[in-house]
């Protein structure tokens, strides 16, 4: 597969095309104009991504060079981290949970990404978080959806950096000074205001017997808000949000130990 990544890359007539990026001006309360991103949901601030994808985000949370270099020389070091990464992709994606045809595929459209940015990368970002030992929310702000990867929130660690970013990792999205959601009032606070405001989020769903479920329902003040009697599959639902919730909670509150 990886010599299908060089040869599609090659083949590609669009690969040294490109769309001249955005740029967004805003009136600073000085009188002048001066660039600025664009403002996120919960306080968040975007930063934009040129070229974007989930490479291209790997790079600019890793690469002060390829954050400094000019467009030319990003998408040098772009090409480069593409046969790197689908390498390591091979060595560590392996067995049934991985869809490596899919994956390296998504791998190899980062070649022109700038020309036509993918929107849904699931399998590549997974294989990303993976690989590179990071945790990513992709914040689909026209949907107002949240998509994470770990998809079990519970599995999440304040070990391991959280990379949060727009739908086709278009953006970067980070909070003023380009902190983290893990430095500021706690992740869980922000994906629980986000719920309330009526986003939807991808809670993890916990397995057990009917007993099982309810006493753990019990133990995290699990309520219902419907009339009727709740079935197996409600307590399910129920606890894995209560579950990743708390977890989240006491992972990345102010003062976790890192």
């Amino acid at each position: 597969m990886l010599v299908d990544i060089q040869n599609w890359i090659q083949q590609n007539p669009h690969r040294g095309t490109s769309v001249p990026p955005i740029e967004i001006q805003l009136e600073s309360d000085t009188g002048g104009s001066k660039k600025e991103a664009i403002s996120g949901p919960g306080g968040l601030v975007a930063t934009p991504i040129e070229p974007p994808g989930p490479v291209a985000l790997s790079l600019w949370h890793t690469d002060p060079l390829y954050r400094a270099g000019t467009y030319t020389l990003r998408k040098q070091i772009l090409r480069e981290e593409l046969m790197k990464l689908g390498a390591k992709i091979e060595e560590t994606c392996k067995g049934r949970r991985w869809n490596r045809v899919k994956i390296l595929e998504q791998l190899a459209a980062q070649q022109t990404a700038a020309v036509s940015p993918q929107q849904d990368t699931r399998e590549l970002d997974d294989a990303l978080c993976e690989v590179l030992g990071v945790q990513k929310l992709i914040i689909d702000d026209a949907n107002k959806k949240i998509l994470q990867f770990p998809e079990d929130f519970r599995r999440w660690t304040n070990e391991l950096p959280i990379w949060t970013c727009g739908l086709g990792s278009r953006c970067v999205y980070h909070l003023p000074g380009e902190k983290s959601l893990s430095e500021g009032l706690g992740l869980g606070a922000w994906i629980s205001e986000r719920e309330a405001d009526g986003w939807k989020v991808r809670w993890p769903v916990t397995d057990g017997k009917l007993e099982e479920l309810k006493k753990k329902a019990t133990d995290l003040s699990v309520s219902f808000s419907f009339q009727q009697k709740p079935l197996k599959e409600d307590y399910a639902v129920a606890v894995g949000r209560a579950e990743a919730i708390r977890h989240l909670a006491d992972e990345f509150s102010i003062g976790a130990a890192p």
